[in-house]
């Protein structure tokens, strides 16, 4: 419950300060090239460049992102870890 009320108020605040056509919650995400056969990320937040509605046939590249956030509570290890190694090889330096 605690990860949840995280998650809506750090969304409240991104919406606040970049613009809800900014910010898209848990949309997936084409990483490294060598990585999207078998990897498509679904962030809880994501804060894009420019508007979501121009993503409405491909997903978001990491030169489409401001920011990824992950909120975590049991994941932990694994967003610190894996997930973490998976951003840094698509270049996503934001997290």
């Amino acid at each position: 419950m605690r990860q949840a009320r995280g998650l809506v108020a750090v969304q409240a605040w991104l919406v606040r300060t970049f613009g809800e056509q900014f910010v898209n919650p848990e949309a997936p995400l084409d990483v490294a090239p060598e990585d999207n056969p078998s990897n498509e990320p679904e962030p809880d937040l994501v804060v894009l460049t420019k508007p979501s509605r121009e993503f409405r046939d491909a997903n978001p590249r990491p030169a489409d992102l401001c920011l990824v956030v992950e909120i975590s509570g049991s994941t932990l290890g694994f967003d610190l870890t894996t997930k973490a190694d998976l951003y840094a090889r698509a270049g996503i330096i934001e997290y």
